[in-house]
């Protein structure tokens, strides 16, 4: 929860997101593994990891990060 209070303080006094995302992104430790119910996550290195993937890709359109690219449906919108 403090974590989460950081980071929501942080946007707030203009930490942009990708630097959340670059910062958190890979960060390694238990539980890490393989990820279920995610079409495009399939696996992450910790549980903030996970999360950050997660933002990144559906805040910013990165998919840089992702095991499996989400396709495109024309309009902008993915899929």
């Amino acid at each position: 929860n403090m974590f989460a209070i950081a980071v929501s303080k942080g946007l707030q006094y203009g930490v942009p997101l990708d630097e959340f995302v670059d910062t958190f992104t890979f960060t390694r430790f238990e539980p890490q593994g393989i990820v279920e119910g995610h079409p495009n996550i399939k696996l992450a290195t910790s549980v903030i990891d996970f999360v950050f993937r997660v933002i990144g890709m559906e805040y910013l359109g990165r998919t840089d990060f992702v095991q499996i690219k989400p396709i495109d449906d024309g309009d902008g919108d993915h899929v």
